[in-house]
Parts: C-alpha cells; structure tokens; sequence
C-alpha cells in the first residue's frame, strides 16, 4: 500500500488508523448537518427541494451506508457484503465535491491518491498471479494446505500474511492468510482451515488436488517484538492461529541448520523457546507435528 509505505507503517495500523478516522469524519459530517438544522440556517424541506443541501444528504447517506456495515458483528458474519458496500465511500465524494467547492481540493486529491494506490496493487495482483505448486487436504480433511511460489520481488519477514485471490472461485474476494512458511523457504505455505463460505469453497473446489491459479498480495504486516534479540522465548497460540509460531520455528530451524557459519553469526538465537499451543482435536495437532518433532530433535542434539 502507498500509504503504509509513505508513513513507513505496518498494514495492520494502517488499519486501525483507517477505521478511526472513519469514524471521526462520520461524526464530524453529522454534526455539520445537524447544526445547520438547529442554527436555523436550513430547514427541513430545504434538504430535497434545493439541489446543494440534496447532494449533501446523498454524501452523508452513502457515509452511513459505510459506516453501519464496518461495525464489527456485521462486518465479521457478512463480510462480502461489507466488502461491497464499503465502495459507497466513492459517493460519498462525489457527491461532498458537488455539495460545495471548498471540497474539490481535498476530494480530488484523496481520490487521486487512492486510484494511483488502487492500481499499483492491482498491478502487483496480476504480476503475481501464478498456479499453486502443490495442494494436499490434511487434518482430517478440514484444512487446506497450499504451496505458492514465492513472487520474485517478495521479501517475508516473520509472521507475516498475504491476501489471497482465486479467480476461480470469485475474481474479487481477497482473503488474508497467515504464512506458515519462513523467510528462508522458496515458496509460500498456506494453511487454510474450513470456517466459513470461502473456506468452504476452497475446500470443496479443490481437495480433489487440481492445481488452481492463485493472485498475491503482500506480504503485510509483523511480529510486535523483535525474536532475535532474546534469550528466551514463550509461543502461545491456539487451533490454526499456530501458523506465525510455526513460521518462526521453521526460520530457527534453518538457520541452526544451515551450513553458512556467517549467516548463522549474523543472527541471535534464542536459547530456549517454550512452545505452549491449544488445539481441539488430535488432527489439529498432527497438521504441524512434523515440524514440532524436528525441531525438538535438534533442540536435543
């Protein structure tokens, strides 16, 4: 994202930020059209018979659309159709710059701004796209693994994720997922477990081991603490939110593995990780043993 970059911040504030300043302009434009009421200054009638106050009341309608859908409960069990309707925001300046002039600046320039931002990620999509190297169903059929080539000019860090398009299950739906790979790994692993309409999809549409065509963007986002500075470590995680511990496990690995002795000196390991993770059934648990065991059995040599 242009913004993340310019401010030099991770996705996932950028997106706390977005959400308040949502809300700070929806009470800043609600309270301007209620003061005209209480001032006087417009009456009622006004706001559909004069042409201004009309486009104004479109602008603050498509801002209410906005706002309502991203309350958190709608948003989390209706998310395609928070997703669409997030669009409104697009009337919402149209109709502000028709409202009055002084927003044509400001309007224009956010628009500007955010189509120049719009673009270079649908860019980045389609120079992304690529088909899945290789697909298994694993953990008794509820999860979906994925290995993705990573594209050339993809540089993870821990416990990031990428946004995920299927265009052969909808050319729009772009859904985050954590990596399970590490930074050191050539390729992407994804670990996708059944849990709503999407997932479902997914599941059904490929477990049968077709390879399908996948678009990439990211990866966003990162660890709030840095792992290479401390002595010790705890990992506490639970069900399939295991995925960024696993891809710190797997980047300990390989460096303690790896036969570069100045790749190895470049980096602080930690001594001791104490890996505490909760799952609600054995499949669960067996998706990531593999990797446990390994890990385990060179902490012990």
């Amino acid at each position: 994202s242009l913004w993340a970059w310019l401010l030099g911040l991770p996705f996932d504030q950028t997106i706390t930020i977005h959400r308040w300043i949502g809300r700070l302009v929806f009470i800043e434009a609600t309270l301007h059209m209620v003061l005209y009421f209480t001032s006087g200054y417009m009456q009622f009638g006004d706001m559909f018979s004069v042409g201004k106050y009309r486009v104004g009341l479109g602008s603050w309608v498509a801002l209410l659309v906005v706002f309502i859908t991203s309350i958190e409960r709608l948003r989390r069990r209706k998310y395609q159709i928070f997703y669409t309707l997030h669009f409104s925001f697009l009337f919402f300046y149209l109709f502000a710059a028709l409202h009055t002039p002084s927003f044509h600046f400001y309007g224009y320039l956010a628009f500007g701004i955010y189509a120049f931002d719009k673009l270079q990620r649908i860019g980045f999509g389609l120079a992304s796209k690529t088909n899945v190297e290789q697909i298994s169903v694993v953990g008794n059929g509820e999860i979906l693994r994925l290995s993705i080539p990573k594209p050339r000019w993809s540089k993870p860090q821990l416990g990031q994720y990428v946004f995920l398009c299927f265009p052969e299950i909808s050319r729009w739906e772009w859904h985050p997922y954590t990596l399970a790979s590490s930074p050191l790994e050539t390729h992407y692993e994804v670990d996708i477990k059944k849990l709503g309409d999407h997932t479902t999809k997914l599941l059904q549409n490929f477990q049968a081991g077709q390879r399908p065509v996948v678009k990439i963007d990211g990866p966003y986002g990162k660890v709030v603490i840095n792992p290479r500075r401390y002595r010790s470590l705890v990992f506490v995680c639970g069900g399939i939110g295991v995925t960024p511990m696993i891809s710190m496990l797997r980047w300990y690995y390989l460096i303690n593995t790896s036969e570069d002795v100045a790749a190895k000196q470049s980096v602080h390991l930690a001594e001791y990780i104490y890996f505490v993770w909760v799952v609600d059934t054995r499949a669960t648990f067996d998706v990531f043993r593999d990797t446990l065991l390994k890990c385990m059995k060179r902490s012990q040599e």
